[in-house]
């Protein structure tokens, strides 16, 4: 059945677009655990709030107001401001801490026996989800959008298995409780109450439903999980896109460039780690929930944040690394210091083509606007802020977006922080990036521009005041 799924996704039949994207989500409602909820973080719905709020998108947020705020320095404290660019953030979700797909059918019970499998569920926290049955929220709530990232817990609580998601027929069994999979004929049906399946259909039945997006599950991080575990959840997340297409749905990479690319082949679907990456094994820190809400953003057709700043156009041509005769010489930012590089498409070594990963940069752009310094560093697997701050993770070398780094000095008042940014095509990869001192004179240099592999090209070398 497994590979069957598997097939039917790579023969491209089922494969799903980007949506148009709405001027107005309406009533938008995020459906979860722990990671939707925040754990010692506002989670990525705030930082998808200023996705919004930069594409001038209008929402409402939906959900209950019962034990919602995130876990921080004592539970149910609200860790999100209360606005980004005179746009206030609500903090009203439908998720929960070890939240689990059948709970959201039977929310005063802490155990469950699914009708179609005859299979057992408990909640080990003991846990009760404080919100209303699915069926009540889609009519009280009338959402118009739902984004729904369910099945972790399932999968740690219930399908981990002799210590294993990966080992025996757990990862098929997950397929069926949790999607509701199951064989008929030589097709496949997606039944039985307490599935995301069947979850799904109780939001696409609303009067007021116009899309639901169903997110991939989050790799986690090594602490708990092997690496046949994380390779087990990276095809349940392949068997996911399969199944979002067969309902319609749109469907959410949430995890792509949180992926530790540099682990291939020991363990190449385990998550990066780190204090910016991670606040535990399974919960994101704040870069990952940058990385995840640009993913969902881009699903939903949205380019990333903008900051308030003009969109420039992205360059994609690629060349040599040439910056002239200005290389490590003054240039002239503005007076605030801001200033706007943008560069065209990095390439860097030849993957993994040589049966290794060349995990040292191969390019160091140092950029010093006279009263911040920082480091922007990129190697074959990794784009980094300084010594060790890895920001995204991708196989540089088919790399084929452009990259733009902009110093601004921020606005207070409009929740914009001083300091670097960085934007992988569309995508905001990094957020006010801490710097160092500056040697104070303006300069920008690049080492590496003489290394035959890596290709680069400035769109336009000469840094464009804001």
């Amino acid at each position: 059945m497994f590979r069957s799924l598997l097939l039917l996704c790579s023969l491209g039949f089922l494969a799903l677009h980007a949506a148009d994207a709405p001027a107005d989500l309406g009533r938008t409602m995020f459906v979860g655990d722990s990671i939707t909820h925040g754990i010692n973080t506002p989670s990525y719905r705030w930082d998808f709030h200023k996705i919004l709020a930069d594409n001038g998108v209008r929402y409402e947020a939906a959900g209950y107001t019962t034990n919602n705020f995130q876990r921080g320095k004592g539970n149910g404290v609200n860790l999100a401001p209360p606005a980004y660019r005179g746009v206030p953030f609500a903090n009203r979700h439908s998720a929960h801490e070890g939240g689990q797909i059948w709970q959201l059918f039977e929310p005063e019970n802490t155990e469950y026996t699914q009708p179609s499998t005859g299979r057992h569920y408990i909640t080990k926290s003991g846990v009760k989800y404080p919100g209303q049955t699915i069926g009540a929220l889609v009519q009280s709530q009338r959402a118009s959008t739902y984004c729904v990232l369910l099945g972790t817990n399932d999968i740690i609580q219930n399908f981990h298995v002799g210590g294993s998601f990966g080992k025996g027929d757990n990862l098929v069994q997950a397929m069926e409780g949790i999607l509701g999979v199951t064989e008929e004929g030589d097709g496949y049906a997606y039944s039985g109450k307490g599935t995301l399946d069947t979850l799904v259909d109780a939001m696409l039945a609303g009067k007021a439903t116009k899309r639901v997006v169903v997110m991939a599950l989050i790799p986690p991080g090594r602490k708990t999980f092997s690496a046949e575990d994380h390779a087990a959840i990276a095809a349940f997340n392949e068997v996911l896109q399969a199944w979002a297409a067969h309902k319609g749905v749109l469907f959410a990479p949430l995890g792509e460039g949180t992926v530790d690319v540099a682990a291939t082949p020991a363990d190449p679907y385990g998550a990066l780690e780190g204090p910016r990456q991670r606040v535990d094994w399974i919960h994101p820190g704040p870069q990952t929930n940058l990385i995840m809400a640009g993913n969902l953003a881009r699903a939903l057709g949205y380019s990333g944040r903008t900051l308030g700043l003009p969109r420039r156009p992205a360059t994609k041509k690629a060349g040599f690394a040439r910056l002239g005769k200005n290389n490590g010489k003054t240039f002239s930012p503005a007076a605030d210091g801001s200033f706007t590089l943008d560069l065209g498409s990095v390439h860097v070594g030849n993957g993994y083509e040589d049966e290794r990963w060349d995990t040292q940069p191969a390019l160091t752009l140092t950029l010093d606007n006279g009263k911040q310094r920082g480091i922007l560093r990129i190697s074959e697997t990794y784009i980094t802020w300084g010594d060790n701050t890895v920001l995204y993770s991708r196989d540089m070398s088919r790399n084929t977006d452009s990259l733009r780094v902009v110093y601004t000095a921020g606005n207070a008042a409009q929740g914009i922080e001083a300091g670097f940014y960085i934007w992988l095509g569309a995508q905001l990869i990094a957020e006010a990036c801490p710097a160092a001192p500056s040697s104070g004179t303006p300069a920008l240099s690049l080492d590496g521009a003489s290394h035959p592999a890596p290709m680069f090209a400035p769109a336009a070398y000469a840094p464009k005041a804001h």
